[in-house]
């Protein structure tokens, strides 16, 4: 292609509007796969969180239900200690009782 002469613009040339063109043309289509990929990592993000959830709820469930086990256990002494609080060795035998029962208590008292 012949050089162009002082006088005549950059923007004259065939090569250069038909790169901007392009690139113009091109620009929507970029844009959309930009806003299509944050949406892909989003949403990748969002199944690791919950997957990671489950795992740490699964893990964690034996433990859950030992303190919710020893929560009711808690409660049956209290409910089974305040009647004989003036009596102390029927209130002794009963959380002594208690333990002994095999309710995974090693100490109860009151």
């Amino acid at each position: 292609m012949p050089y162009p002469g002082k006088n005549a613009s950059v923007l004259s040339r065939l090569d250069v509007r038909l790169v901007a063109l392009l690139g113009l043309a091109l620009l929507p289509i970029g844009l959309i796969a930009m806003v299509q990929t944050y949406r892909v990592i989003n949403s990748a993000n969002i199944s690791v969180e919950a997957a990671l959830l489950g795992k740490t709820l699964a893990a964690a469930s034996s433990e859950r239900e030992t303190i919710l086990k020893a929560i009711g256990a808690a409660k049956v002494a209290a409910r089974l200690t305040v009647p004989v609080l003036e009596n102390p060795d029927v209130c002794s035998a009963r959380l002594s009782a208690f333990v002994n029962q095999g309710t995974g208590a090693v100490f109860a008292g009151y």
